[in-house]
C-alpha cells in the first residue's frame, strides 16, 4: 500500500518455504522478494509505503482435505500429489496454490469441474480414462490458471462451456488422443497469455 507519489512492483507474489520446524534457527528455510521503482521519486528518506506479509500454515495433504477445502472455499494450498479416483466439482470460488504438486488419476468424469471465480496455479493436472475433460469450466464460471500443466491422455484437456470464461497465463496444455486439446462451446470464452 503506497503512501505517497513511488510507485513499483514486486518480482513475485508468493514465496513457498519448506516448514522451519525441527531446524535451528539460523539454518530455517529462506527466500528474498526485490521490490523495484517503477514510477515517482525518491526523497533522500521517507516511508515508500506498507508491506503486508500473509503467512499461510496451512496445506491440503489429502483428498478428504482437498473436498472440505473446496466446500469452504477460499485460500488453501496444496501440500503433497494427490491421485483422485472419482472426479470433484467446485461450485464455489477458490485461490488454490498447487504449489508445484500434481492432481492425477484414471476417473469416469472430467478430474476438476469448476464453478464460481476461481484462480490455480503452480501445478499440473494429469487425467486418465477415456470420458470427461480433464478439467471442465461451465455455467458462471470464470477460471483463472497460472502456471499449470493440464493433461489428458484419453479426451479433450479443458473444455469450456454454457457461458464460461477460462483465462490461461502461462500454461501448457496436451492430449494425447484425437481429441481437440482445448474444446471451447459456442457463448464460452478462452483468454490466452
Amino acid at each position: 500500500a503506497g503512501s505517497g507519489t513511488v510507485t513499483g512492483e514486486f518480482d513475485r507474489e508468493v514465496i513457498n518455504l519448506a516448514t522451519a520446524k525441527g531446524t535451528a534457527y539460523d539454518e530455517a528455510p529462506a527466500d528474498t522478494v526485490s521490490f523495484g521503482i517503477t514510477d515517482g521519486t525518491l526523497a533522500a528518506s521517507g516511508t515508500l509505503g506498507t508491506i503486508t506479509v500473509t503467512v499461510a500454515t496451512d496445506s491440503v495433504n489429502s483428498i478428504e482435505e482437498l473436498i472440505a477445502a473446496i466446500i469452504k472455499s477460499g485460500k488453501f494450498r496444496l501440500g503433497k500429489d494427490l491421485v483422485l479416483t472419482e472426479g470433484l466439482t467446485t461450485y464455489n470460488g477458490m485461490d488454490f496454490d498447487m504449489n508445484g504438486k500434481t492432481i492425477s488419476g484414471e476417473t469416469s468424469t472430467p478430474l476438476f469441474s469448476f464453478g464460481g471465480v476461481s484462480v490455480v496455479r503452480n501445478g499440473t493436472f494429469h487425467k486418465s480414462g477415456s470420458s470427461g475433460a480433464a478439467i471442465t469450466a461451465s455455467g458462471s464460471c470464470a477460471l483463472t490458471m497460472v502456471n499449470c500443466t493440464i493433461i489428458s491422455d484419453e479426451s479433450n484437456a479443458l473444455h469450456i462451456s454454457n457461458r464460461a470464461a477460462v483465462s490461461l497465463k502461462n500454461c501448457t496444455v496436451g492430449s494425447g488422443s484425437s481429441f481437440s486439446t482445448i474444446k471451447v462451446d459456442a457463448n464460452s470464452t478462452l483468454f490466452l497469455s
